[in-house]
């Protein structure tokens, strides 16, 4: 008896080393399999990579358009005809080892990014290094560069003056990222805005997030609710804003989703009342007009970096879509009643009419109430599940389970000798 149940811990050990294995290696081969596919460029693509370099010259190598250098950057023009401008952008970064690459694949209409890097030389001694971006509206502060705008969307464009948010009937983006990173490596993916003053300079830093690992102090803003779809689900969005300032000295709000986290998947929603109440209290606290100050650009952005320079950072991540639509979708509901009445006397007709469309309409104010409250339970359900991926060490993985196929052996063995 005492050697079969040793032998049973022994099995469940066994199985249980293989699974962490198998799971972590699992995970570990999605980030090397974004890794693989981000470096995959196909003739017509555009690829770039930051380097030490300043001539950010692109120059073409097996039909794909190549820029390498320290601000590389570039435009493209999709088949809806809209343009974005996707960047590495390592503000922070002035050396290191490793590999980073972006890649727009023209065929899918697809960005990729991965970077694996140690040893990162800093300007500046803080976590954050590197904002890997696709720009879908506007440009960045003048004084920054100011490029080029892009776009192209006829319902909306930018820079536009801050006065005008508003007026506006809703801004509802439309995004699909899939995130993966190893243990060690910081991101904070979603969306984000930059704000200048009359004279380019940066004025409000604003980000819209659906993960972070960028905790910031200040100035809560409490709870604020849009409408969304997440993954072909209607449901509401919650973000806790927080306002603070930035170690650039411009003014940064920061709308950090509210009890859950989104690192895959496709999110539709309407940012405008998060733009609204970040220009507003920013309006308030600084004493400056709305009238005064420029919403610049819109971004999809992966502001990311480590606590460990030596040990660096590892992400991959791939831009499935991401685009501003005229409106956000809803799901309707249609309820058709239909009421039949027959009498022979005119006064009674009269009075069966007048008291059968007083509890007709009685029941259809009911029936909306109670088909509301089953959304709503329905869309809270499908939020609490939601789950997030991320990379683990398999590295970690497998030892644990050596540790505990060696414990599985000696408990069996143990029971054996009784």
């Amino acid at each position: 008896m005492g050697i079969r149940v040793g032998m049973a811990v022994y099995t469940l050990l066994i199985v249980i080393m293989v699974f962490s294995i198998l799971t972590a290696f699992a995970e570990q081969l999605s980030l090397n399999a974004v890794a693989g596919i981000a470096k995959g460029a196909e003739p017509g693509d555009v690829v770039l990579r930051w380097s030490t370099s300043t001539d950010c010259s692109p120059h073409t190598v097996d039909g794909y358009t190549v820029v390498e250098c320290n601000t590389a950057n570039y435009v493209i023009r999709r088949p809806d005809n809209t343009t974005v401008r996707f960047q590495p952008n390592f503000w922070n970064i002035v050396g290191g080892s490793g590999e980073n690459v972006m890649r727009w694949s023209s065929r899918e209409n697809k960005v990729y990014f991965y970077v694996n890097m140690s040893n990162v030389k800093l300007q500046w001694n803080i976590p954050a290094w590197a904002t890997p971006e696709v720009i879908l509206v506007g440009r960045v502060p003048k004084a920054w560069g100011g490029a080029d705008t892009v776009g192209g969307y006829p319902w909306f464009s930018l820079p536009m003056p801050a006065s005008k948010i508003d007026s506006l009937d809703s801004v509802v983006v439309d995004v699909w990222l899939d995130l993966a990173k190893t243990d060690y490596t910081l991101t904070r993916y979603g969306l984000m805005s930059w704000f200048e003053d009359f004279a380019g300079n940066p004025f409000i830093e604003l980000w819209m997030v659906f993960q972070n690992d960028f905790p910031v102090t200040g100035t809560d803003l409490g709870l604020v609710r849009v409408p969304a779809i997440v993954n072909g689900e209607a449901t509401e969005l919650v973000f806790r804003g927080t306002y603070t300032t930035s170690g650039g000295g411009w003014h940064l709000v920061v709308f950090e989703l509210y009890g859950q986290t989104i690192t895959s998947g496709e999110v539709v929603l309407d940012i405008k009342p998060l733009v609204s109440k970040a220009v507003n209290f920013v309006s308030q606290v600084s004493k400056v007009s709305t009238e005064r100050f420029y919403w610049t650009s819109l971004h999809v952005s992966v502001y990311s970096g480590s606590n460990s320079p030596d040990k660096g950072f590892c992400l991959g991540w791939v831009l499935h879509k991401a685009t501003l639509l005229r409106k956000l979708p809803v799901a309707t509901v249609t309820i058709s009643t239909t009421v039949t009445a027959t009498t022979t006397m005119l006064t009674t007709v009269t009075q069966t009419v007048e008291k059968t469309v007083t509890q007709t309409v009685t029941q259809i104010a009911t029936s909306t109430t109670t088909i509301t409250q089953l959304v709503t339970a329905t869309t809270m359900q499908t939020v609490t599940t939601t789950t997030t991926t991320t990379v683990t060490d398999w590295t970690m993985a497998g030892v644990l389970g050596v540790v505990l196929l060696i414990i599985g052996i000696a408990i069996g063995y143990a029971i054996k000798r009784r």
